[in-house]
């Protein structure tokens, strides 16, 4: 698995002699981890696990911080739940116009108030308008058609939705965009993590 590649793979680096089986490696590293002295304690990051079972048995103990990110609800003892708050309209607007280089507040606002403070929906727009160059106001009223047309499952963000929609639109007018949209679709199937060419 991708944690177990990961793990092993830190072994060279804290001083560990990588085993013939990877797994054992990866149990030694996390072992080493663990125990580390409270005054220096490592944070370990499970990035997107699809579930508790995937990460419990790779656990480091001691004084290891642990943070773990996913879409799965229920991670019963395992750790403790944390929602993530939306951005305030404030927060939206300055990261607009860090992540795009341009546009003044009064021109960003009224996106912002559209992306309902969701930072993925505000990361998709920033993308497109970096690279693209329509106004703000352009982009919106689009985003507002595309919200009027979706019909996203009841416990996903519309915003964030019409934000992807956009960008797959603006992709499908580009040379050979139809044929990155195929391998768009296809690798939509695969697993996130190692998808070689």
């Amino acid at each position: 698995t991708g944690i177990t590649t990961a793990l092993a793979g830190l072994a060279g680096r804290i001083g560990i002699a990588e085993q013939q089986d990877q797994a054992e490696t990866a149990r030694e590293v996390r072992a080493w981890i663990g125990a580390q002295p409270d005054s220096a304690p490592w944070l370990v990051i499970f990035d997107n696990a699809p579930n508790e079972r995937a990460v419990k048995d790779w656990l480091p103990g001691g004084s290891t911080r642990v943070l773990i990110t996913s879409r799965w609800q229920d991670f019963g003892t395992t750790a403790e739940a944390m929602s993530l708050d939306t951005w305030d309209e404030d927060t939206t607007i300055r990261f607009l116009r860090e992540r795009t280089g341009r546009g003044t507040e009064g021109e960003i606002r009224p996106l912002a108030q559209e992306l309902d403070g969701l930072p993925l929906a505000a990361e998709q727009a920033a993308a497109f308008l970096a690279t693209n160059t329509v106004s703000f106001e352009a982009y919106r009223k689009r985003l507002l058609e595309l919200l009027e047309e979706e019909d996203p499952p009841a416990d996903y963000p519309r915003s964030v939705v019409a934000t992807f929609r956009a960008a797959i639109e603006a992709l499908s007018k580009e040379k050979q965009g139809e044929a990155a949209l195929a391998i768009l679709n296809i690798c939509a199937f695969l697993a996130p993590e190692g998808v070689d060419l």
